[in-house]
């Protein structure tokens, strides 16, 4: 990005040195013009002036320009590592990363940021004033000096209430986010009104965070422009006073005026879009540290392709907690698991004993917060990222299908995978029947403004999107929550079809009619994993949910 950043440089000097053909221009009619009444002078001059100020229009524009290709560059430089970033190891970037991106973005493109390479050139303007008379000098650094203050004072003031302004639009806005994304429940349940309330009462408060840090903003940004202003009036008159006493040509007076508002106008800029300045800041800042975190895991890892895992997976003192105080809940503790090639492993237990997160760390979601993963004796960290994707197939109990078309979602977004390969897919995971009654069948656009997908036909897109690169190892949690008997018949199969051919299977489930195709079943309590027996696994019932004693075990009636 250095390119841009030095154009943009390098045409803000030739804009700011084109910025005196105007003072120039007025001190040349009352020298020369004037004095001379000579209309051929003045028509040249003020050609010459006029194709300056012709010049002066276009290089802004390409300004404007260069700063939208840095956005554009920032942007293509940034938000690729950050979509990335977990295949690289840099677990735990928040979502709301990608929104600050697009804050530097937008600022990157605006006028604040092109303001900027003003500055400068200050010591220009301020020279030239010094020229003209030391008076005139020493009143615009007095004025640019007080205008820094201000700025500063402006910092100062509206900091807390930038960030307490921050805080609180994004409150309102996960607020109104949450109940439309969430509105068919909303209505079914009459949560309307108070959600509306809820948002309403976010609102008013990021409303009036906002008026808190505008008023700060706005009493600074009246009291630089009286600055500015006053400065200019008092240079004139300043100007006017040496003229008298013959210290300075008249035709120095107007030109010493603009040149000097000149030379305030960048800073008078700055103190204007200091909120816009303030807002890049932070976000700036919350994206240096992303960055470091995904250069950090670029850093520490140096992969090599990998033999194709024939699907052994082993976990060894498996720890995961939410958060890194010490008394951060354990999720997952000190848990130790393995599956085989040909073998359909079945984790059960209550919710919230873990089983999610466990299967989160076995495909390599999350990372453990110690203990390890290893696919075929590797560590999963180990492996290059799109070849473990391939070799892992998942999916999570929160199902979640990308904008796009039904093919797109099963060919995992790859611009490489064939027609074929997206088909037979979908035929494994018993989903190619139900596409082709959908208005345009695999090229039918799901998301928002697409087709409406019900639970169980979301579930099946995403077994097929899992079985799509025929992976070694499949992990899947609770694949048939949202699924009618036909629909778990189907999954049996599947899976039962993937074992035949090799696959190592892991799967959660609250319902008994998987276990009757399980190898082997685990009892999850308290983010601690043991083996059932196989005479205690209970007996399968077709779409029963598996009921539990007090003790944990689960009961094996039917």
């Amino acid at each position: 990005m250095k390119g841009p950043v030095i154009a943009l440089a390098a045409f803000s000097a030739v804009a700011n040195v084109l910025m005196l053909v105007s003072p120039i221009y007025m001190t040349q009619v009352y020298d020369r013009i004037l004095p001379t009444r000579s209309f051929e002078t003045l028509a040249a001059l003020s050609l010459i002036a006029l194709v300056a100020l012709a010049v002066l229009g276009l290089v802004e524009t390409v300004r404007q320009t260069l700063a939208r290709k840095l956005a554009a560059r920032y942007e293509l430089a940034v938000m690729p590592r950050l979509i990335a970033a977990d295949d690289d190891g840099a677990l735990g970037i928040e979502p709301q990363v990608a929104a600050k991106a697009q804050t530097v973005k937008r600022f990157l493109a605006s006028s604040a940021f092109i303001n900027l390479f003003d500055l400068p050139f200050l010591p220009l303007f301020l020279g030239l004033m010094f020229l003209a008379h030391p008076l005139l000098g020493w009143a615009t650094a007095a004025g640019m000096v007080l205008l820094v203050v201000v700025t500063l004072l402006n910092e100062w003031g509206s900091r807390r209430a930038g960030e307490a302004m921050a805080r609180a639009q994004a409150l309102a806005a996960r607020t109104g986010q949450d109940a439309l994304g969430a509105r068919e429940d909303v209505r079914a349940m009459g949560m309307g009104r108070a959600m509306a309330a809820r948002w309403t009462q976010h609102a008013l408060a990021a409303a009036d965070a906002g008026e808190s840090a505008g008023r700060v903003n706005a009493r600074f940004y009246g009291l630089t422009r009286f600055v500015r202003q006053g400065l200019q009036t008092a240079v004139l008159g300043l100007g006017a006073f040496l003229v008298i006493h013959g210290d300075m040509a008249a035709s120095l007076i107007f030109a010493a005026s603009i040149v000097s508002a000149r030379a305030l106008m960048p800073i008078e800029q700055v103190v204007g879009a200091w909120k816009a300045i303030a807002e890049a800041r932070r976000a700036v800042r919350d994206v240096r540290q992303a960055l470091a975190l995904v250069t950090r895991a670029e850093a520490g890892r140096t992969r090599i392709d990998l033999p194709v895992p024939a699907g052994h997976l082993a976990a060894k003192g498996l720890r995961y907690a939410a958060g890194n105080s010490a008394d951060a809940p354990v999720l997952v503790d000190d848990l130790s698991f393995s599956v085989q090639p040909g073998q359909i492993a079945a984790v059960i237990g209550p919710s919230g004993s873990g089983k999610s997160t466990l299967l989160r760390l076995l495909s390599g979601a999350l990372a453990p917060s110690s203990g390890e993963v290893r696919l075929d004796r590797f560590k999963l960290s180990d492996w290059p990222s799109v070849q473990r994707g391939r070799a892992l197939g998942y999916m999570a109990q929160q199902t979640m299908l990308f904008e796009g078309t039904v093919a797109q979602n099963i060919a995992r977004f790859d611009a490489t995978a064939t027609d074929a390969s997206i088909i037979a897919a979908a035929e494994r995971a018993q989903a190619h029947d139900f596409i082709a009654t959908l208005p345009q069948g695999y090229n039918t656009p799901i998301g928002p403004g697409g087709v409406r997908l019900s639970g169980g036909q979301v579930q099946r897109i995403a077994l097929a999107r899992a079985l799509h690169t025929e992976p070694a190892v499949l992990v899947l949690d609770e694949p048939n929550a949202h699924l009618d008997s036909t629909g778990e018949e189907a999954l049996i199969c599947t899976l039962a079809d993937q074992r035949a051919k090799g696959r190592a299977v892991v799967v959660a489930t609250h319902r008994t009619s998987l276990l009757a195709i399980a190898d082997s079943v685990y009892l999850m309590e308290g983010g601690r994993l043991r083996p059932l027996p196989m005479q205690a696994k209970p007996v399968p019932g077709r779409g029963q949910v598996l009921p539990l004693a007090g003790n944990g075990v689960p009961t094996t009636a039917a």
